[in-house]
């Protein structure tokens, strides 16, 4: 080494050989403080997503499956279709009652996973030995349920939907250790969705093990139920000074089986096929989608949005149904974002009204003690708020 720096040295460009040697440390120093922040950021960053989690598991009713640090990048989450399919029809003489106030509305036949009509499967998959004749019984409460809310005048769609196979989670091989996650969907409809919610509800009165499931490793059992998937986004209006967040209340016609109309996200949506891009799912589609029909944000408004991001998969345990929270950032005024919510295809199906909350700590605190929201929505603010200050 000294006879190398001794030639440097003699050639006379030992001047030139430092100053590039300088530059190269410098750049080195650089990346290992860049480096050194990045890793303090994260692990600050999950201390306070964790710590949001234990508190909206203590008081909420909710199990975190997996989340990104502090959001998923758009290539981090994969969807797509297999060839699994789960449909129970209504009883034939129920059926012609629900015909007779809904011409319109149809069924599909009874087909498990296995492609059979008996779903001795679904029997072999969660180990409810009884689960055949639980299924006999809550698609005749399902359909007087259907029955009671057309007489009401309320409006079904037994539309077809997603629901969630399986989930398999990974961190990718990358510095950062990004989250990833691939899931994998079956095609189903809205009458056998409310058919697993009652036989949820039952066996959770029993205090049957799927009413307690606390990790995503325990959920393998249990996808025949998980026959929803919903995007849970807020979108926050920039305002050149305290950026706002907006609430909607949840329609009292919507087919919750509830009387009370609750503040929930600004936009909730599912994934159905008019989603799809190729092979796969879009959740980007699904979520501009929802943007549409729900608040009227059509493509040509999209100028406006600043980001949007998917944060959090998570399981609302009071109805066990999967969500995926996220968020749009949008540049748009207010005024403007509500005339268009007013002219909006589903805005009056899906919602009762919008609401804007400065994103400070007094305001959202008072809103919060004032206002009922759903669980899904307390959650989600919880986990979009827990990121805020990483975010910008």
């Amino acid at each position: 080494m000294k006879n190398f720096l001794d030639t440097i040295k003699e050639s006379g460009v030992s001047e030139l050989f430092w100053i590039v040697v300088g530059i190269i440390l410098g750049k080195l120093v650089e990346i290992i403080i860049e480096f050194v922040r990045t890793k303090v950021r994260n692990f600050k960053l999950k201390k306070n997503i964790e710590t949001e989690d234990r508190l909206s598991i203590e008081s909420l009713d909710i199990v975190s499956l997996d989340h990104a640090d502090p959001v998923y990048e758009m290539h981090d989450i994969s969807v797509e279709t297999v060839t699994k399919r789960l449909f129970i029809d209504s009883p034939a003489e129920l059926k012609e009652s629900i015909n007779s106030l809904d011409k319109d509305m149809t069924f599909s036949s009874d087909i498990s996973f296995d492609r059979e009509s008996s779903f001795t499967d679904l029997v072999h998959i969660t180990g409810i030995h009884d689960l055949q004749e639980r299924i006999e019984k809550h698609r005749k409460l399902t359909a007087q349920f259907f029955i009671s809310k057309l007489e009401k005048g309320h409006t079904i769609f037994n539309g077809r939907k997603y629901g969630v196979y399986r989930i398999h989670r990974k961190r990718n091989a990358d510095p950062e250790e990004n989250a990833c996650l691939r899931l994998e969907l079956f095609e189903t409809d809205y009458f056998t969705h409310q058919v697993f919610r009652s036989i949820y509800q039952e066996l959770k009165q029993e205090n049957h093990p799927i009413g307690k499931l606390t990790k995503l490793e325990n959920l393998h059992a249990y996808y025949p139920f998980t026959t929803s998937f919903g995007m849970n986004t807020f979108i926050i209006l920039e305002t050149g000074n305290l950026d706002e967040i907006i609430f909607a209340k949840r329609s009292r016609f919507l087919n919750t089986g509830s009387l009370e109309s609750k503040w929930h996200v600004t936009m909730n949506e599912g994934l159905t096929e008019t989603d799809r891009e190729g092979k796969d799912i879009s959740l980007i589609k699904c979520m501009h989608r929802g943007l549409r029909e729900e608040l009227g944000i059509r493509e040509e408004h999209h100028k406006h949005i600043i980001d949007e991001r998917f944060m959090d998969l998570f399981i609302e345990m009071g109805k066990f149904e999967i969500g995926l929270t996220s968020y749009v950032k949008m540049d748009i005024n207010k005024d403007k974002l509500f005339n268009l919510y007013s002219a909006a295809k589903d805005g009056e199906l899906e919602t009762d009204g919008l609401v804007t909350v400065p994103i400070s700590e007094k305001k959202l605190k008072g809103f919060l003690k004032d206002e009922k929201l759903t669980e899904a929505a307390k959650y989600t603010l919880k986990m979009l708020l827990a990121r805020r200050k990483y975010l910008g």
